[in-house]
């Protein structure tokens, strides 16, 4: 996969709104870091889109350089997160976790099956993110 144009990343920036900060830090990145932070969409359904964007950038350099598949299962469809966000009715803050962590986290967390269980499933999903 091509290296991101300077275009892209700044198109990226312009229409996330995000700040000086997390502008400047996902300029700094490697190619292919940067690659994955786009790869990822955009950012318009975070509460915090500078804060969601640092979030990729650390998941992506945690993940190690370009290449690569998602592992066992493929990575999880923004349809499969918002779906699992819908039916155990999280927290708008626990659910922007979840749409901002990794592919990896995504998948175990969801994994894991329903939070209908619990007596507050803003808080397990928040705990399922960590661990």
């Amino acid at each position: 996969m091509a290296e991101p144009s300077r275009a892209e990343i700044d198109d990226f920036i312009r229409a996330n709104d995000v700040d000086d900060r997390a502008a400047a830090d996902l300029r700094d990145c490697p190619p292919e870091v940067q690659r994955k932070v786009l790869a990822r969409g955009e950012l318009s359904s975070a509460r915090n889109p500078s804060a969601a964007l640092l979030a990729r950038i650390r998941d992506a350099r945690a993940s190690g350089g370009g290449g690569g598949g998602e592992g066992a299962g493929g990575p999880r469809s923004n349809a499969d997160v918002e779906d699992f966000i819908r039916t155990n009715g999280v927290d708008e803050s626990a659910a922007d976790s979840l749409r901002s962590s990794s592919p990896t986290v995504q998948r175990a967390v969801l994994g894991r099956g329903e939070l209908k269980t619990a007596r507050n499933p803003s808080s397990a999903l928040l705990a399922r993110i960590r661990d």
